[in-house]
């Protein structure tokens, strides 16, 4: 086993984790696909330029360190996704009032009703209880943009909760497909 192989893939793969950690935090989903891509760009880069700093030229030094890199970072994905499986990875100022469904858009599970945040099973009796003539006009409101929402039962798309009237292209809570 080569150790300045070795030194310099462990190198890479903390510089990965500090990528990967850090740029889950971010709320864009394509931000945080740029922030991996160039993450692992530049760990392959300082993987394979560590052992040149080290004094050693040997190209099979470089391309052993890219094979410990490789072989690390397996590992780390693997640990990182039995830990960390749980964590939201959009930002934290909206993490009281949404969820992440697993295609990665939020859902809202609270809403805004005569001043009062309310959950969406609660809409869900309040709607089903309400005349049906009535129903349109609960008053229900998004809790990030104070626009129009309706609450909508679980179902095989995903959990219960509150979508726009209208498309809302400035809420991070809006469908950006309706």
């Amino acid at each position: 086993m080569n150790l300045i192989a070795l030194i310099s893939a462990v190198i890479g793969v903390l510089l990965l984790m500090f990528v990967v950690l850090f740029g889950n935090k971010l709320a864009n989903r394509w931000l945080r696909y740029f922030a991996i891509v160039v993450g692992i760009s530049i760990a392959l880069a300082i993987t394979g330029s560590v052992p040149v700093l080290f004094g050693d030229t040997d190209l099979s030094t470089s391309s052993k360190a890219g094979e410990y890199l490789l072989y690390l970072g397996i590992l780390f994905a693997g640990i990182k996704s039995i830990f960390f499986k749980n964590k939201k990875l959009a930002s934290s100022s909206h993490k009281d009032y949404y969820k992440m469904e697993d295609h990665g858009m939020a859902r809202a599970d609270k809403c805004i009703m005569e001043g009062k945040e309310i959950t969406v099973e609660k809409a869900l009796i309040i709607r089903d209880t309400s005349p049906s003539g009535r129903r349109k006009s609960l008053g229900f409101s998004c809790i990030e943009c104070g626009k129009a929402v309706r609450p909508h039962k679980a179902g095989g798309n995903g959990s219960a909760h509150f979508e726009h009237l209208e498309r809302n292209p400035q809420c991070q809570l809006s469908d950006p497909f309706r």
